[in-house]
């Protein structure tokens, strides 16, 4: 269920992105996997909330972060790259869409998302241990270096901007908290507490700047990344941080009193 609702957040949003604000197939594709996939800093940001709010949530529920994350990413670069290829044929011969979906899955970024999985299920708890030395010292370092070299990139492709739709801007605030009700309604229909709730709305909520904009430069790399990294690291994440956490949370309260 999880990796279904992190695939149809993907689709929503690109198509959403296409029709209102302009976007071309690659844009629209990247834009997609931002905001499909989850931003772990923006949740871990929810975690500490609600632990010094001392509210009580389902412990498992962190734990589908990689799997919306990585349905989203997948399905983002499948419909980006059926847009190009779209338009690169004229829209005369159709889609292969078997051939659109084996390039997307055998792609670098799609293997490395599902080795991922696969590696980490065969190593399990005890093989996990032997590699955190990495991630407890240097992951610190090789993120900071990772977010240096997107910054860099990103600036490079700031006259671009000028010319995006305005309305991108917009759609950076609106449609998180819109994704966020949609979320609390169906985590509080399925029976999660209100803390649960608050923290499903965040996966739904949140825009990537740290998985999503590797995968999708190298999955498109006709694609902007000015766009769809700033306006996930620039607007939208400042505003789950300050305001949305509190009021998915204060939503979630809310919503659990329609479903007794």
């Amino acid at each position: 269920e999880e990796v279904r609702c992190g695939k149809r957040r993907a689709e929503l949003r690109k198509k959403k992105r296409r029709k209102i604000l302009s976007l071309d197939p690659s844009n629209a594709g990247s834009i997609a996997g931002h905001y499909g996939a989850v931003s772990s800093v923006t949740l871990a940001a929810c975690i500490v909330f609600l632990d010094q709010m001392k509210v009580p949530f389902e412990r498992f529920i962190p734990a589908l972060y990689p799997f919306t994350d990585t349905a989203a990413l997948i399905t983002a670069i499948v419909l980006g790259r059926a847009g190009v290829r779209a338009i690169n044929n004229n829209n005369e011969n159709g889609l292969d869409i078997s051939a659109i979906l084996r390039e997307a899955i055998t792609s670098k970024p799609s293997v490395l998302l599902l080795g991922g999985f696969i590696i980490g299920f065969i190593n399990g708890a005890q093989g996990i241990k032997s590699v955190m030395p990495f991630f407890d010292t240097l992951f610190p370092g090789v993120i900071t270096l990772f977010m240096l070299d997107m910054g860099l990139l990103a600036t490079v492709g700031l006259r671009e901007l000028k010319t995006v739709n305005k309305h991108i801007f917009s759609f950076a605030l609106l449609m998180p908290p819109l994704h966020a009700l949609a979320a609390i309604l169906l985590a509080t229909a399925i029976g999660l507490s209100p803390g649960g709730a608050t923290i499903f709305s965040v996966l739904a909520a949140g825009a990537s700047y740290i998985s999503a904009p590797v995968v999708m430069r190298t999955a498109l790399p006709q694609a902007n990344p000015s766009l769809s990294f700033g306006i996930a690291l620039g607007i939208t994440f400042p505003f789950n941080v300050t305001v949305g956490i509190p009021l998915y949370y204060q939503i979630a309260v809310m919503a659990a009193g329609l479903f007794p």
